[in-house]
Order: structure tokens, then sequence, then C-alpha cells
């Protein structure tokens, strides 16, 4: 339910700040429905190029909210809460939450989406034929150095 409200809140001010493409995207937007069944499938979404969409323009889930799903935020999923300093070495899906500060290293042929959300910060080293693609709040950042013949988008 708070998915559904929080887009439902968004498309709203975007209507009210005249984007109406905007409004209209989010209003059709399958993303974050509320009616997600397993954590997988919020996971999944939330790595999804919709899902970054959506929570850098709405804000939501708020940090407190991330925090309560801690448990669950795991290498394996790619998500990191309050997870302090830590170095990241060729994942390509990466969400980084509130206390997180992060080394990635990116060598691979891949395009590595590293996004970072209410405070989180990124140091990435790119090198090969990388691809980054950093996404972040206002209250976070992410820094990008590249080498041979890696890319930012």
């Amino acid at each position: 339910k708070l998915w559904r409200e929080a887009k439902a809140e968004c498309a709203l001010r975007a209507k009210v700040e005249g984007d109406d493409k905007l409004a209209e995207a989010l209003e059709e937007c399958h993303v974050f429905t509320g009616e997600e069944e397993t954590m997988g499938e919020v996971i999944a979404k939330l790595h999804s190029v919709r899902g970054v969409e959506f929570m850098l323009l709405s804000g939501f889930p708020s940090a407190d909210l991330f925090r309560q799903y801690i448990e669950v935020a795991t290498e394996a999923t790619g998500v990191y809460i309050d997870a302090g300093e830590i170095e990241i070495n060729d994942t390509t899906r990466i969400l980084l939450v509130g206390g997180t500060r992060a080394s990635i290293e990116c060598n691979r042929s891949e395009c590595y989406k590293v996004t970072a959300l209410h405070g989180a910060q990124a140091d990435v080293v790119a090198g090969g034929y990388a691809v980054i693609r950093p996404r972040h709040d206002e209250a976070s950042s992410i820094g990008v150095r590249t080498s041979g013949n890696a890319i930012v988008l």
C-alpha cells in the first residue's frame, strides 16, 4: 500500500509542477504496485530502470523504511543499507543506502548500475570496457574514474 501511495503522491506533485509527461508515466508505471509478494520481487524492482527513476523522483522508500529490511540487504542482493565502509568488486547492480561509503571496482565488459540514496557515497574505478551508469539523489554522491575504454553514461 505504501508503494502505491508514494507513487500517487509523486504523480500528483508532477501534475502540480506542470510535468504532465512525468505524471502520466508514473500513473502508467507497473513498478511498485504494492502487490509484490516476495522480497526478491521488490529487490528486482529496486534495481530496474523504472524502479531507480521512481526512487530518485519520489524519495521513497525512505531511509527508515529501508532500515526495516536491513537483514535482507546482503551482498547477493546488491543492496547495502547503512553498511559503513565497504569494497565491492565487479557487481553489476548496486544500491547503496544511508550510511554506506563504497569503493567499487568495475573491470569486466558489462554495464554497472550504481545507485546511491539517502546520503550514501561511492567511488567507482572502472577499467577495460566497463560501462558505468551512476544515479544518485541530492543527498548522495558517486565519483567515477575511468581508464582504458571504460565509459560513463
